[in-house]
């Protein structure tokens, strides 16, 4: 995602849940201190195990790293 309008600078462990009627979601996010722009990945409940790496560069690259089976998935 980008563009969002949540404050925040590069914390380390920055997340929210997200629930809808039927999802739920971890929001995983970088920006900057006023809430103008940043970047984040929304990534399903199911996968939120399989996160082991979250690097955020600046408000506007972050990196999520994945494994799922034997494979290492980079998301940016």
């Amino acid at each position: 995602m980008q563009e969002h309008r949540w404050a925040g600078g590069l914390t380390p462990n920055q997340t929210r849940f997200i629930k809808g009627k039927d999802s739920h979601y971890k929001f995983y996010w970088c920006g900057n201190k006023e809430g103008q722009g940043g970047a984040g990945i929304l990534l399903a409940e199911h996968w939120v195990d399989k996160v082991f790496e979250v690097v955020r560069i600046s408000d506007r690259i972050i990196l999520l790293r994945l494994v799922i089976g034997k494979v290492v998935f980079t998301l940016h």
